[in-house]
């Protein structure tokens, strides 16, 4: 009897210790990343552009596009395997499916900006979404967008005690991405397909492991829920920039060489708030040498002087600028011609009289430059001044005084 007992005893021990072994086989272990993570993963969006031959920022913003793509149950998840599909709509959506991305002058040609997804789960399991770019469009200028096809895989665990064992509530594990061929949207991998699609710097992946998977984006041990690897490019390319000259020459035997000659530029079409060099010979208003600012709407605007043989240059103007230049009244003949147009006034057809001011204009399709002529001839008599009122009145006088020695000499035969 009492070794049936013992019988008995050693059986249900053994039972205890099966039933306890199976049971802590199947105890899941409590991951550390969980005290770090949330059911709440975060993909954080942003933007890198680039101006070559910048000459305007109209962007203020670029917008993604994010979508649901494909889930699946983790019940394969240590053989990195698809599980069990979870249809797309029952993946939860994310916080915006249309990102704005704010952009920022960074300086040098630069501008960059971020913003930040969120989508909130509550069921275990692997979900992935694609994140691809709205192309740009730049008047004025070739604009490039970035074509690949970005995706994110989030990785759902159930939550868990410190004992592992399972307990209401999920949280992210971990967030990896990876970026596809240019110009493809449908690639639709699991976890184990991964040769020839990730960036790895540049790099196709040469095995198909989780290595190098994580290679191409994976959130970090610190905070798994998020994950700041979608900085997409861009580049937007200008026409080269153009020089805008205006010269001023002085003729005629009576030209004054040394007289200062007025000029008022106007241009528009430059950058708002951009800064622009003055090179040249001619005196600006408020310094020689100098630069000038464009206003908030591109407009500048500048006073300078020049004597004869003298010139200004504003140079790196945007292609397409608009000029206007006005010479100011003097007692020269004012004409001008502007290269390389047919924009011109000869000194035939310039102002009719002195004391006249003289505007040309035109458009800035390549480097110009604007030549303007100041003349003052006038034929002179001996002992003569050079108002013509007076070579009249000295011509009359003349015919006067020779009249009255003919009839003199006529009245003394």
């Amino acid at each position: 009897m009492n070794s049936k007992i013992r019988r008995i005893w050693s059986i249900a021990v053994m039972i205890c210790l099966v039933v306890s072994i199976t049971a802590a086989s199947h105890a899941a272990v409590h991951d550390p990343a969980e005290e770090k993570s949330s059911e709440t993963a975060t993909l954080i969006l942003g933007k890198d552009l680039t101006y070559i031959n910048r000459q305007m920022n109209p962007l203020t913003k670029v917008t993604y596009r994010i979508e649901k793509v494909s889930g699946w149950q983790n019940e394969n998840a240590s053989a990195r395997e698809n599980g069990t599909d979870i249809p797309v709509s029952e993946m939860p959506d994310p916080s915006l499916s249309s990102v704005d991305i704010p952009l920022t002058d960074d300086g040098d040609g630069k501008a960059s900006g971020k913003e930040e997804v969120t989508i909130t789960f509550d069921k275990a399991g692997y979900y992935m979404y694609r994140i691809t770019e709205i192309p740009i469009t730049v008047e004025g200028a070739e604009a490039e967008s970035d074509t690949h096809s970005y995706f994110a895989v989030i990785y759902v665990c159930n939550s868990t005690d410190e004992d592992g064992n399972t307990v209401p509530g999920v949280y992210v594990h971990d967030i990896t991405s990876y970026r596809n061929e240019s110009g493809s949207s449908a690639y639709e991998p699991d976890l184990s397909d991964i040769a020839n699609v990730t960036d790895n710097g540049g790099q196709a992946a040469l095995e198909n492991d989780e290595e190098n998977l994580g290679k191409t984006g994976k959130s970090s041990p610190d905070h798994p829920d998020v994950l700041e690897a979608y900085r997409m490019w861009n580049t937007v390319t200008y026409p080269d920039p153009v020089n805008f000259t205006v010269t001023n020459n002085v003729t005629g035997s009576l030209g004054d060489t040394t007289k200062e000659f007025e000029f008022s530029f106007i241009i528009t079409g430059a950058e708002p708030g951009a800064s622009y060099e003055v090179t040249g010979d001619g005196v600006v208003t408020g310094g020689r040498g100098t630069a000038v600012t464009a206003d908030e709407e591109g407009k500048i605007e500048l006073q300078a002087t020049m004597k004869d043989d003298q010139s200004l240059t504003i140079s790196d103007l945007p292609k397409g600028s608009v000029w206007t230049v006005t010479e100011g009244a003097s007692n020269h003949k004012a004409s001008y011609s502007v290269d390389p147009t047919e924009n011109a006034v000869e000194a035939e057809k310039a102002n009719p009289k002195d004391e006249m001011e003289i505007t040309s204009e035109g458009t800035l399709d390549s480097d110009s430059q604007a030549d303007f002529v100041n003349e003052r001839d006038i034929a002179v008599m001996t002992g003569v001044g050079s108002d013509s009122s007076a070579v009249t009145m000295a011509l009359m006088l003349a015919v006067l005084i020779i009249s009255m020695a003919v009839i003199r000499r006529r009245v003394m035969r």
